[in-house]
């Protein structure tokens, strides 16, 4: 979003949860990503950690959904 003319408004926006040097050093590695993977993995983060939340499901099991996920 950055990269494509988006502000930091615009990010923090997308991304509420993230403030300050947080958001800072998440610009920076989604930089070094490029956003969409970058965006894609956060996305992952936050479905694996609604899962483990709501679903019950062992927490090793989902750790390791998640790094497929996230390699694939």
């Amino acid at each position: 979003m950055h990269a494509s003319g988006g502000n930091l408004a615009d990010i923090a926006a997308q991304f509420p949860y993230m403030k300050g040097a947080i958001l800072k050093k998440n610009l920076q590695m989604a930089r070094a990503y490029g956003l969409e993977r970058f965006k894609k993995g956060m996305m992952l983060i936050d479905e694996t950690e609604l899962l483990a939340k709501n679903s019950g499901a062992d927490s090793a099991c989902l750790a390791e959904r998640l790094l497929i996920k996230l390699t694939c």
